[in-house]
């Protein structure tokens, strides 16, 4: 079983110099993390925003569909991840109004 190493800080150097060659490799956690910073508050952000336009507010029915970019993380499979996508506005499919989000 291998062990994930992380590092912070200056003490690469020193720690680098001391791993053999058949050590995993050492992962920065700051470069690692920061991928995934900026997803923290989405999904309750995202929720709300959801929930607030639930419903058109030209004819007040509920056949919105949530208009989104195509930056959505992927998966291994190159499949989107649902709700990782940017949320621009919205779509009622009732009478094709379009607000944004």
């Amino acid at each position: 079983m291998s062990r994930l190493k992380l590092y912070f800080g200056d003490e690469t150097a020193r720690r680098t110099a001391v791993c053999q060659a058949d050590d995993p490799p050492i992962l920065n956690y700051k470069s690692h993390a920061g991928r995934w910073q900026r997803f923290r508050n989405d999904p309750l952000d995202r929720a709300r925003t959801l929930r607030r336009n639930d419903r058109c507010p030209h004819c007040c029915r509920a056949l919105v569909k949530p208009l989104e970019l195509a930056d959505a993380l992927r998966s291994r499979n190159n499949l989107p991840i649902p709700g990782t996508a940017t949320l621009v506005g919205f779509h009622c499919e009732s009478c094709h109004w379009e607000w944004p989000a």
